[in-house]
């Protein structure tokens, strides 16, 4: 696992990394688009995200490994 700290990191250094990794994995919901699961779907790389938002255009059960997210009713009680 490599994690990368601050903004400074070159294109070509994200292109490298996403296609000598195994898998991208974003453990959220709601990114919108998100840019970097369409950079690593790209880079032919695994993409392991939650089945909600901007994802579910161009990430789904054929071509990733979406993860159900369920919408819970924030309501009090």
């Amino acid at each position: 696992m490599e994690t990368i700290e601050g903004d400074s990191v070159s294109r070509e250094k994200m292109t490298a990394l996403f296609s000598d990794a195994d898998a991208f994995v974003l453990p959220s919901r709601g990114e919108g688009w998100c840019l970097p699961c369409a950079e690593a779907m790209a880079s032919d790389t695994l993409l392991i995200a939650s089945d909600f938002s901007g994802v579910t255009e161009f990430a789904n059960i054929h071509n990733s490994l979406p993860v159900r997210c369920p919408v819970l009713d924030g309501g009090r009680g």
